[in-house]
């Protein structure tokens, strides 16, 4: 019985550890206008820096990709929501705003 326990216990820690920017794994920005992919930027370690604007019929929006995170820095739609998230470094993790109809994720090869 605790060796089911110990057993669980390290599967959910392996799991739930962060995942790390090690070489082996190189993540990109994928940067979708609705449904549709738009731009796929590599970040090949947390040096890399980058900022650019995506405008499309609904709005504006500014990216930064700086120290292996990306932020929305600046958007012209009404709620501004999507400036006030914070900076994702995850794989996985997005970015929305929903006006704009603007996503961002970051995914791995």
């Amino acid at each position: 019985m605790v060796s089911i326990a110990v057993i669980a216990f390290i599967g959910f820690s392996f799991h739930s550890q962060p995942q790390s920017s090690s070489a082996a794994s190189i993540k990109f920005l994928e940067v979708y206008i609705g449904d549709q992919l738009e731009k796929r930027i590599e970040i090949p370690d947390d040096n890399y820096t980058q900022t650019f604007s995506i405008v499309t019929e609904h709005g504006m929006n500014t990216v930064r990709i700086k120290d292996g995170a990306v932020s929305m820095v600046e958007a012209d739609c009404p709620d501004h929501l999507c400036e006030h998230s914070q900076p994702i470094h995850r794989l996985n993790d997005l970015i929305v705003c929903m006006p704009n109809r603007v996503i961002l994720t970051l995914v791995s090869e």
